[in-house]
């Protein structure tokens, strides 16, 4: 369409989010997220180990149904990728988190994918998709990785529009929320015009799924993440 999404959505959005995230962030916020060893070895734990284990789980209770067994496999699929980086830093930063945690977590969970999610196929579905790591590694790098070392380097080189930005604050995050309903608006008229092939009632009892599993681990995050033990404050468990 007009909009040409394939530029817009997968490149320029995404780009603009993080930079303008790199121009916000302070540095010692983002080194600081890549030192606390314990809240990023949980995200990594929660994405990798318990979502994708209590989905297969659901998934082998499913098999004894009638229900469409490539949704059923869908699901296992989608339990083993990470976060998408965009939504997770957005999101974050909205409900003011920590958003150098969120950053740092969601880089590292997509590059780690890499590697775990074709691992994870394999041992969950007995098969594993083939990617071009290359690829990835530089889509990876030019979205995010560029971009947040951008907007620091802005804040190192011109240190004048660091006020700037500080008093703008409410307009840039505002500015990056409409990206990001924008990469949503884009996603799903894609999906609706390239078509589905589900049935409604099976599209029906997706979301009836789909949506109590997702109350259970927002549920069991934060309850988990508030334990005095790991000692996360509040923004740590927004981000979580």
């Amino acid at each position: 369409g007009p909009l040409k999404p394939k530029i817009t959505v997968s490149w320029v959005a995404v780009i603009l989010i993080f930079f303008i995230t790199g121009l916000k962030l302070k540095t010692q916020e983002l080194t600081k997220a890549a030192a606390y060893w314990n809240l990023n070895i949980y995200v990594l734990c929660f994405t990798y180990i318990f979502i994708p284990g209590t989905v297969y789980i659901l998934t082998l209770l499913l098999r004894l149904t009638a229900y469409n067994k490539d949704i059923i496999d869908g699901i296992v699929v989608m339990s083993c990728l990470p976060t998408t980086i965009s939504m997770c830093v957005i999101l974050t930063k909205t409900a003011e988190g920590n958003e150098g945690a969120a950053v740092f977590n969601a880089t590292v969970s997509n590059f780690i994918g890499i590697f775990l999610t074709p691992a994870l196929l394999l041992l969950l579905l007995g098969e594993s998709g083939s990617v071009s790591l290359t690829d990835i590694i530089l889509k990876l790098c030019v979205r995010v990785i560029v971009p947040v070392a951008g907007g620091q380097l802005m804040r190192y080189t011109l240190p004048c529009i660091v006020p700037c930005v500080t008093r703008n604050g409410k307009n840039l995050k505002r500015f990056s929320e409409i990206l990001l309903l924008y990469i949503v608006y884009a996603t799903f008229c894609n999906t609706f015009y390239v078509g589905v092939d589900a049935q409604p009632e099976e599209f029906a009892i997706l979301l009836g799924i789909l949506i109590p599993l997702y109350l259970v681990y927002c549920s069991v995050c934060f309850s988990t993440a508030k334990l005095e033990c790991l000692r996360y404050e509040r923004t740590d468990v927004v981000a979580v």
